[in-house]
Order: structure tokens, then sequence, then C-alpha cells
């Protein structure tokens, strides 16, 4: 079968990797990454069931940005809130992952309220809503494999 009977889709391109050389996409890339595992305070400016305000998609997660950060596209660091069924003003998680986008320098922090930590699959399929209009890249932080000496006397 050929690619175009079955386009990978856009979240899975294996051609596109994150290029730090990228004028449009490598800035994001310095700024979005260094939230990888921290603990972030969100704004929520779009709460969960709200409309877009000029594309008219309702917003089926929590969605906002991280007040006093500027991404390279001059309005603050977006972020999605996953694992909430309600709606939100504010938000404190951990970002367990950055959407990098391939196409513009607009990364998207992926933030989980609990010490829950879903599956790439899942974080596709809750963002697919906004998403799936181009070719991006889920950076995600691995958390090393505990040591087994450091807990001997």
């Amino acid at each position: 079968m050929s690619d175009v009977d079955h386009p990978l889709p856009p979240h899975q391109s294996i051609d596109d990797e994150p290029d730090l050389n990228n004028e449009v996409t490598g800035a994001a890339l310095v700024v979005s990454t260094g939230f990888l595992g921290a603990t972030v305070d969100v704004v929520i400016d779009r709460p969960l069931g709200s409309e877009h305000p000029s594309h008219g998609f309702v917003y089926p997660v929590n969605y906002g940005y991280v007040p006093g950060v500027r991404a390279p596209d001059g309005h603050f660091l977006d972020a999605y809130v996953l694992g909430v069924e309600r709606p939100l003003a504010t938000a404190r998680g951990i970002c367990r992952g950055v959407v990098h986008r391939l196409y513009e320098a607009d990364d998207k922090l992926v933030i989980c309220l609990d010490d829950r930590d879903p599956r790439d699959d899942e974080i596709h399929a809750a963002l697919a809503f906004q998403e799936a209009r181009g070719p991006y890249v889920l950076l995600r932080c691995i958390a090393p494999e505990p040591d087994p000496h450091l807990d001997e006397p």
C-alpha cells in the first residue's frame, strides 16, 4: 500500500522531527520544553464546553495559557489541561508533554492536574479537535528508572 492509500495522521509523520535550527519552530522548542515535568499554573480562557470565538468548534478540554511566559508568536504560551471533566478558571498541574507544531511557532503544553500520565494515543485523541489540521510532534518527559543502589546503606 502506498502512503496515499493510508496517509499518516499529522502527528505521526515519520519524516518530521523537531528541528532546533528551523527559525519558525526552533524558538518555540526552547521555550516549551523547559516545562516538561514541571508544575505549571494555567489561566483557562477557553474552558471545557466553550465555543472558539472565530472557528466555532467546542472545546472538549480546558485550554488556556501560562501567565507571564511569551511564546515566539508573541502570545502567552498555550496549554491544554487534560483529565478534568468540568470547566475551570485556573489550573495547576504537571506538564506531561509538549505539542510541537511543525508548521508554526506555537507549541502547546499538555498539563495534568494529578499524578496521571496519559498515554500518547490518549493525548492525540484528546487534542484531535484542534491539532488534526497540521503536523506536530508530541514531546514527552521520560522519568528515569530508579537507581536500586541509592536505597542501600
